[in-house]
């Protein structure tokens, strides 16, 4: 299963996709066996959502407040994606071209109730097993968590402690043929390639 997000997607781009390449979005959606969908992704108060709000509904079906990742209202933790693909003993990669502690990403594998707590987001995200971790974000790599035993390490010591290679580069990435991946190439956001 591939699960796509463009930011700000609705129907509004796949009408703008369809009048401007007509064939190729036939060819890719409708031709192809694709499945389309839609979900509401607006906060539990109907209000103009988050990514936070919008990533929690896309990645686990339950409506939450602005700035919470896989939590209701009352601030449970629900079960999302991600961990459902892992209880499938199914891999599961997060790609993104933001940073990996991005909201719409971390909604697939984190809980918290303040997106921003970049640190708590990525020790979900490799706690939670991800097979393949790709995107922005390496300015977080010297963040500090707890492991199991209480010894703190980096970010970066923590995901190889787990058992992930930990890659900056493209070589690095290339050289990877097995395990797990914690790819981050970029300090913050992937660069936009024209």
């Amino acid at each position: 299963i591939i699960f796509l997000i463009g930011d700000g997607m609705g129907y509004g781009a796949l009408d703008v996709a369809r009048q401007e390449r007509p064939v190729l979005y036939m060819d890719t959606i409708a031709n192809k066996g694709g499945i389309t969908g839609s979900v509401a992704t607006t906060n539990l108060y109907g209000e103009v959502t988050d990514s936070a709000a919008a990533g929690t509904a896309l990645a686990t079906g339950y409506l939450t407040k602005n700035t919470v990742l896989g939590l209701t209202e009352n601030l449970e933790p629900v079960m999302n994606l991600g961990e459902y693909m892992k209880q499938l003993d199914k891999k599961l990669g997060l790609v993104t071209t933001t940073t990996m502690v991005d909201a719409t990403p971390a909604a697939f594998a984190a809980h918290t109730n303040v997106r921003g707590n970049f640190t708590a987001v990525a020790k979900d995200i490799l706690a939670l097993g991800v097979d393949v971790v790709q995107g922005g974000g390496r300015s977080y790599r010297s963040e500090t968590v707890q492991d199991a035993t209480g010894k703190t390490l980096t970010l970066a010591e923590y995901a190889q402690s787990l058992g992930y290679t930990y890659a900056t580069t493209t070589a690095q990435m290339e050289a990877v043929i097995s395990g797990k991946l914690w790819g981050i190439y970029q300090d913050e956001n992937m660069p936009w390639v024209s």
